[in-house]
């Protein structure tokens, strides 16, 4: 009797890995096609790749806290202006450099870029410059203030001076 008892519990293991098992290589099917579909769409999950141009929605990490939703908008209204300003973060010094504090919000191929949702200094520049262009400066002058102020939190980003206005 105690084999038989021994055997069925050997069986009933066997069935339960074989389940588990079933159901690990379901799970990785349904990952890998997630992976090819994203993988498809440019690499970007869609809530990344909406077009910021667009106007579209703003991807989840913008809306981490007030500041950094505010920052996003701002970006997305002042585009050409975000791209007059340095940053100061050190994103200027990464693998994929950002070349301006527009480059901290969106990509250039106009997709969100979530660096800027985790960065204090990104946020800080950005509501800084909304606040001195409501202000009446000049892009140059707004340019003035960021490096004057933000200078001494790390390298920039290679911004070409503002020459005009």
């Amino acid at each position: 009797m105690k084999q038989n008892d021994t055997a069925r519990g050997g069986r009933r293991r066997l069935h339960n890995g074989i389940r588990v098992a079933a159901v690990a290589a379901v799970v990785a099917v349904v990952a890998g096609g997630a992976f090819l579909w994203v993988a498809a769409r440019g690499g970007n999950p869609p809530s990344e790749s909406v077009a910021a141009q667009a106007g579209g929605e703003l991807p989840a990490f913008a809306h981490t806290s007030s500041e950094t939703l505010a920052a996003y908008q701002s970006a997305v209204a002042n585009q050409d202006l975000f791209m007059k300003m340095p940053c100061y973060c050190g994103c200027g010094t990464h693998a994929i450099a950002h070349h301006n504090l527009n480059e901290c919000f969106i990509k250039p191929d106009g997709t969100y870029e979530s660096h800027a949702a985790g960065c204090q200094i990104c946020i800080k520049i950005a509501a800084d410059v909304v606040k001195w262009q409501s202000q009446g400066l000049s892009a140059k002058d707004i340019r003035q203030n960021v490096d004057s102020k933000y200078s001494r939190y790390g390298p920039s980003t290679d911004t070409p001076p503002v020459t005009d206005g």
